[in-house]
């Protein structure tokens, strides 16, 4: 039951982010308007739909742990420390302060107190680092933030978090598209996104394709665009279409670097 509250304290951490981060239609920059609340996620007016002021969230006012020590463990980066797990105390900049803030906040309203420690290394090595701690039966840490490229093909190590009390992934702080992705079965939900993850816009992810080498391919490049509307775009897509625009340019009958490659690795 101690693990278990412990893990729900961190996963409210992502519920009110956006409270304590919304700025209203104005753009005064109130951090702290409506982050307490227990009614159900009501509609808003508002013409701006970033503004989720009158979004409550359901956990109970009385909802309080007593002191526990919510024990964090996150990939020691610049930009995860800043912007993810601890940010700044309230030196002027506005969103690693709204970071630092997040977990004050969190801290008042759950009578927790959050414990970050790092993990220094590449992402093998901290995927090395806390594998060893779930295998020793370890109970160190509680809860693990992290990359999604440092968790893949961790799921058998964490626990599932579908159905955590008092947590609604249909509310709109959460990224339900992503988190249904990333399950493998469509029920559990080992990772979850949220709008607390802000390093996941710091780095997000971008492929870059060539046009004229997939128009003398395969024909249309713009229909590259349309595979991705179409949730067509896939891993299995990009190694389809890159092992097949391979083309032995020099005709020496050898990959090598007078050929054209469908895709590269540089460092």
């Amino acid at each position: 039951m101690r693990k278990t509250q412990k893990i729900l304290a961190l996963l409210l951490t992502c519920a009110l982010l956006l409270p304590a981060c919304a700025q209203d239609g104005g753009g005064t920059g109130d951090t702290t308007a409506a982050a307490v609340g227990t009614a159900a996620p009501v509609e808003t007016t508002t013409a701006d739909p970033n503004d989720r002021s009158q979004v409550k969230d359901n956990v109970p006012e009385d909802l309080k742990f007593n002191g526990e020590t919510v024990r964090v463990v996150s990939r020691d980066a610049p930009n995860v420390n800043l912007y993810d797990t601890v940010g700044t105390d309230n030196l002027g900049d506005y969103v690693t302060d709204g970071v630092w803030n997040r977990s004050r906040l969190v801290e008042e309203r759950l009578g927790v107190t959050m414990e970050n420690t790092m993990f220094s290394g590449s992402l093998s090595e901290v995927q090395t680092q806390f594998k060893a701690l779930v295998l020793s039966g370890s109970d160190e840490f509680d809860y693990l933030h992290t990359t999604g490229n440092t968790t893949a093909g961790l799921n058998v190590y964490l626990r599932d978090l579908a159905d955590l009390p008092y947590v609604n992934y249909d509310e709109p702080w959460w990224w339900k598209d992503a988190n249904d992705s990333i399950s493998l079965d469509g029920r559990t939900y080992n990772y979850i996104f949220s709008d607390m993850l802000l390093f996941c816009y710091i780095q997000t992810g971008v492929v870059y394709y060539n046009k004229t080498l997939y128009e003398n391919a395969f024909g249309d490049p713009d229909e590259m665009y349309q595979t991705v509307m179409d949730g067509k775009w896939t891993i299995d897509k990009m190694m389809e279409l890159t092992a097949s625009a391979y083309s032995d340019a020099n005709g020496d009958g050898v990959p090598n670097a007078g050929d054209i490659f469908g895709s590269i690795k540089t460092k």
